[in-house]
């Protein structure tokens, strides 16, 4: 066990107690306050980026950034027992103090985050690339439709089938479907390519879960920036709605809904809606899944389908989301 009195002795700290909240956070008490230690799994390699990141956020004054203690010399990090350990503010979110409607407030945070470090960028490699881009989108769907059909055809040559096995046979209309709306979106990703000029970038949390962030009345903040860059914001989307997407009680309209109001702080045109449309209708894991499933593995039979049917809800309400970010794209007409 990690003794961690070296590590708050470096912050001066004199905790009357200290609880462990999960493997990597610590809440630790004082006379005076209470504070979080991260326990982090970040290299010393990766640690440079971080310090940069947290040195980004705090010279933009972004809202949601919740900053980092220093040492009594002057580090913004511990290292004890090789292991690194940082320490900020603890926010408490008590349910009577959380907004009525957590899903508007959580998209207008992200939007508010994203607008403050909004950066356009030139595409003039992407379009270079456009004809790899193409034949890369008909390979994809090729392989991707070849092999579904032969998982489908062995499966249902056995006299029985497993759980797993019964999923996929049951959903292959379904992926019919995906491979479908995957078809069109990628026609609309090369459209909108050709005629655009430059897109987005915005400094993109990386790891949008809900243990990664608090809410409270007056205040959405964002937590554990370990996986922080600048990148498209679809990136931070696909993280958050995939998530989401797992569960069978996803609320779709309320998720819908949100991307609309995140969209009056970064504007969408076609080329992010279909980057967008694109990952979220990727057949990747669910691929992986059936791949794993016909090679030996130790998952329990209830476990796999478990897993495999998280990866189809994801697919089902990606479908839905897909299908109203089409309604709103500019370009009517396809070829």
């Amino acid at each position: 066990m990690i003794d961690l009195q070296p590590v708050l002795d470096a912050y001066q700290i004199i905790p009357t107690k200290v609880e462990k909240v999960t493997d990597r956070v610590f809440k630790i008490h004082t006379n005076y306050r209470i504070y979080a230690l991260k326990h982090t799994s970040l290299s010393d390699q990766q640690l440079g980026h971080w310090q940069a990141v947290h040195h980004f956020l705090d010279q933009r004054k972004v809202l949601g950034f919740l900053p980092v203690f220093f040492t009594v010399a002057g580090d913004p990090f511990v290292t004890n027992q090789q292991s690194i350990f940082y320490l900020m503010p603890w926010v408490e979110s008590f349910p009577h103090e959380r907004p009525t409607d957590e899903w508007t407030s959580f998209f207008h945070a992200l939007g508010k985050l994203h607008a403050s470090t909004l950066q356009l960028i030139e595409l003039d490699q992407q379009k270079q690339n456009q004809a790899e881009y193409q034949a890369y989108f008909h390979s994809e769907m090729k392989r991707n439709s070849d092999e579904l059909l032969q998982y489908i055809r062995l499966f249902e040559a056995k006299r029985f089938m497993s759980p797993v096995e019964l999923q996929a046979c049951m959903y292959y209309r379904d992926m019919e479907w995906v491979l479908e709306e995957t078809e069109k979106w990628q026609q609309v990703y090369l459209d909108a390519l050709e005629k655009s000029d430059k897109t987005s970038i915005v400094l993109c949390h990386g790891n949008l879960d809900p243990t990664h962030y608090i809410m409270t009345n007056n205040q959405t903040y964002f937590l554990n920036w370990e996986h922080a860059q600048m990148a498209s914001p679809v990136h931070d989307l696909i993280s958050f709605l995939l998530f989401n997407f797992q569960y069978h009680d996803c609320q779709i309209n309320k998720l819908k809904e949100g991307l609309r109001i995140y969209f009056q702080y970064i504007p969408f045109g076609d080329l992010e809606k279909s980057q967008l449309a694109l990952q979220l209708l990727s057949m990747e894991k669910y691929m992986h899944c059936l791949k794993a499933h016909n090679t030996p593995n130790k998952q329990t039979v209830i476990y796999e389908s478990i897993r495999f049917e998280k990866e189809y809800r994801k697919l089902l309400f990606s479908i839905q989301l897909s299908e109203d970010l089409f309604s709103t794209i500019q370009q009517v007409e396809m070829d």
